[in-house]
């Protein structure tokens, strides 16, 4: 959440129901999908993915949900900065520096998380390497994304 009715999410996991929000659950306070558990359910009245979102090459895959209510004070609302960077205090992830994740969705092709919020981490992949990898698959990587993965798995890029 970036405000008490904005969701920030990726432009892929909305872009074939922009149209009918409707579809779409916001649980807040969840954690574990298999249990019962004290959370509030918002849904989408809107939802507005980048202009320059471009699936093919995973580009400016952002996307908000503009929500129909405003977060509980029971859940302690805080929202994430989201701002212009400020040159003086910018971060340089060294070359695979650990990166925590966290979410549900799959973790391969055909199994969905059902239970509790999964965490892992990942690898922080230097662009130059990430070049390298994905040019095996034929994928352009542009220098807006962030890409985390290692050897041992595959590439996931942010963008």
């Amino acid at each position: 959440m970036i405000a008490p009715d904005v969701v920030l999410t990726a432009a892929h996991c909305v872009e074939d129901i922009v149209n009918e929000p409707g579809f779409v659950e916001v649980q807040l306070g969840r954690y574990d999908l298999s249990k019962y558990e004290l959370y509030q359910t918002l849904h989408p009245s809107k939802i507005v993915v980048h202009p320059q979102y471009n699936n093919y090459f995973a580009r400016n895959d952002y996307a908000v949900l503009i929500l129909d209510g405003t977060a509980a004070d029971v859940f302690d609302f805080v929202p994430l900065h989201v701002g212009t960077p400020d040159p003086d205090n910018l971060v340089e992830l060294e070359d695979r520096a650990n990166v925590t994740i966290i979410g549900w969705g799959s973790y391969d092709t055909y199994t969905y998380i059902d239970g509790p919020l999964q965490e892992g981490v990942m690898h922080y992949v230097t662009h130059e390497d990430c070049v390298s990898w994905s040019a095996a698959f034929g994928n352009e990587v542009t220098e807006d994304v962030l890409c985390l993965g290692s050897l041992e798995q595959q590439t996931c890029y942010v963008s």
